[in-house]
């Protein structure tokens, strides 16, 4: 039983350990901080170091869900329920947006 403890305790650190951004999107990160901005965008932080984004962060470290993309109540609901399930997400970004943001273009969960 403790030997099983331990592999899941190293797999679980091992995986984060991955767990970065880079080009065009984040891999394996955990979705931490989600707030809704006065204009009705969504705005979110992960695990990952979104500093090394193509891209402009939302409030200096945060990727934006515009209110008007047409996927925005799902991605809204992928956000909330991989944050409370503590669930992994690779999530792509808009690098070529107009507002030079980083915008969700895509949003993946990880079984």
């Amino acid at each position: 039983m403790k030997k099983l403890f331990v592999l899941c305790a190293v797999m679980s650190l091992s995986s984060s350990l991955f767990a970065d951004c880079g080009s065009d999107k984040c891999s394996d990160v955990l979705v931490e901080d989600i707030k809704m901005s006065a204009s009705g965008d969504l705005i979110f932080t992960t695990s990952g170091d979104e500093s090394r984004l193509p891209c402009d962060l939302v409030e200096g470290n945060a990727i934006r869900v515009v209110k008007t993309v047409p996927a925005f109540q799902e991605f809204y609901a992928m956000l909330i329920s991989a944050q409370k399930s503590e669930s992994m997400v690779n999530v792509r970004i808009d690098e070529f947006s107009e507002s030079y943001q980083c915008e969700l273009l895509e949003l993946t969960a990880n079984p």
